[in-house]
């Protein structure tokens, strides 16, 4: 299992992350500079694990730079290639999947396409994962 302290530095990164570009999310753009709307969907943006402004979503700040590859956008969180670049693979991790996947719908949700929906969601997970939010140091 997971140990709740790994949890909360993973947790830690997405959060101050995210707050570092103003709760903002990312999402991919077309060639004019609008945002990709997922097609079928409910009009919603594509969010991306980087996007071209430089943004990144929760599971993207647990990507280090030298292990992202474009090949990884839309792949959900819990895919063993997205899984193998942010170093949530193997043992623990293998008995529980979704801490990842769960992190990335929250960031994905509708209710976070404003920086106020990301932050009051981001709390609500760290609340139902039994975490702290991150203190300003």
């Amino acid at each position: 299992m997971v140990t709740k302290k790994r949890k909360q530095e993973l947790f830690n990164i997405a959060w101050n992350g995210i707050k570092s570009q103003g709760f903002q999310q990312s999402v991919l753009r077309n060639e004019d500079g609008s945002p990709k709307v997922i097609p079928g969907g409910d009009g919603a943006a594509s969010c991306a694990y980087r996007d071209p402004q430089g943004r990144k979503c929760a599971v993207g700040w647990m990507i280090p730079d030298e292990n992202y590859h474009p090949g990884l956008e839309n792949k959900l969180a819990s895919s063993p290639e997205v899984c193998k670049a942010a170093d949530l693979v193997g043992g623990e991790w293998d008995e529980e999947p979704n801490f990842a996947r769960h992190l990335q719908t929250v960031h994905d949700s509708s209710a976070s396409r404003t920086p106020e929906g990301m932050e009051r969601n981001l709390r609500e997970f760290a609340l139902n994962h039994g975490l702290d939010i991150p203190q300003d140091a």
